[in-house]
């Protein structure tokens, strides 16, 4: 009397990951049973056909593995099917193991408090709004400026959450800078840790009006009681149009 059986032990390497993240799959397969098994072929449900063992002898094992990018949360059910070398009759086993993938994301809008000023030398109050954008809390999250330098902390953001902060500076020219914010998500000193940023840039452009009057005479050295013309040039040296001149 023979009793063939097969088993199967399958595992990922990071159980919880994020977006794009390279997994490692392991199928191990043992002999279980009292006779050589043969053609055996492992399968994934999420990936198909991982490989195919040609024999196990009673006892032996043997383990395969796969690769692939980390993109939904999923349940992968796996299975082993053979034969046994005597009689020929199928032989199979099964296993499971979930995978849980997030997207960690943030998002800055920088917005001023007017996209155009004048005269130069105005300050400008500039808003930043953080938005966590995924689907996991992030924290220690930091907002800078290259222009005004630190902008503010925020602790932590939930999923769908948001906060804005603030910032002002004083404009001299057209002026073009950046925000950005980075966080973190997960817990530091496990697989499932890392860090998310994001920019974004905003130009205000600071208008200069000016107005430049030259005058001539049509002669420099005339006789007492002669006529002079006097011609008077005025001209917009600024950057906007100018009205109401007198």
């Amino acid at each position: 009397v023979i009793a063939p059986s097969v088993g199967i032990e399958a595992s990922v390497d990071i159980p919880t990951s994020v977006v794009g993240e390279t997994l490692t799959y392991t199928y191990d397969v043992t002999n279980t049973g009292d006779v050589e098994l043969v053609d055996l072929d492992v399968d994934d449900s999420a990936l198909g056909l991982i490989g195919s063992i040609a024999s196990l002898a009673p006892g032996a094992s043997e383990s395969l593995e796969a690769t692939s990018a980390a993109s939904v949360t999923r349940t992968h059910d796996v299975t082993v099917s053979g034969t046994d070398a005597l009689l020929a009759s199928p032989v199979d086993g099964a296993d499971s193991f979930g995978v849980t993938v997030h997207d960690p994301v943030v998002t800055i809008t920088k917005t001023p408090s007017s996209p155009v000023v004048t005269p130069p030398d105005t300050l400008v109050t500039y808003t930043y709004r953080v938005e966590n954008t995924g689907d996991v809390a992030l924290s220690g999250l930091s907002v800078t400026d290259d222009l005004l330098g630190t902008v503010g902390s925020i602790a932590s953001l939930a999923p769908g959450a948001w906060e804005e902060l603030t910032d002002s500076a004083t404009l001299a020219q057209d002026t073009t800078n950046v925000g950005s914010v980075t966080g973190t998500y997960g817990t530091f000193g496990t697989s499932f840790y890392g860090q998310v940023g994001d920019t974004e840039s905003e130009f205000v452009d600071v208008i200069a009006p000016a107005i430049q009057l030259t005058k001539t005479a049509d002669a420099s050295v005339v006789l007492p009681d002669t006529p002079v013309t006097y011609t008077y040039r005025v001209e917009n040296t600024g950057e906007t149009g100018l009205t109401a001149i007198d």
